[in-house]
């Protein structure tokens, strides 16, 4: 599916828990990525995964499955965010429970 149609599908379900109504550009995603040099005990913590804007370009950046962890809200929108990166971590929670699962990829290592 179209990744501008699954984010705004996501937004007019959720629209008081979507931050935006269409997906990161490629600008901004790699300006938030400058200067990133993940590793296990540096991970990329991605809060609101959304449909994988952002995360196209930091599986690039990523050397290991044990350097990034994302956490996604919507359950449809992990789904498919598990099958396009099946090398990263995802999980389906809330950003303020973000602790349990950070705590758990780092001590699963």
């Amino acid at each position: 599916m179209n990744e501008n149609i699954q984010f705004l599908q996501a937004f007019l379900k959720n629209p008081g828990k979507v931050g935006s109504i269409a997906p990161s550009s490629t600008d901004l995603a790699l300006k938030m990525l400058e200067g990133i040099s993940p590793d296990e005990n540096n991970i990329i913590l991605e809060l609101g995964v959304g449909t994988g804007a952002i995360t196209k370009y930091i599986q690039d950046i990523v050397p290991n499955d044990k350097s990034y962890l994302g956490i996604e809200l919507d359950r449809n929108l992990v789904k498919s965010l598990k099958t396009r990166f099946p090398h990263l971590k995802m999980v389906r929670g809330m950003p303020a429970t973000s602790k349990k699962f950070i705590k758990k990829q780092v001590w699963e290592k």
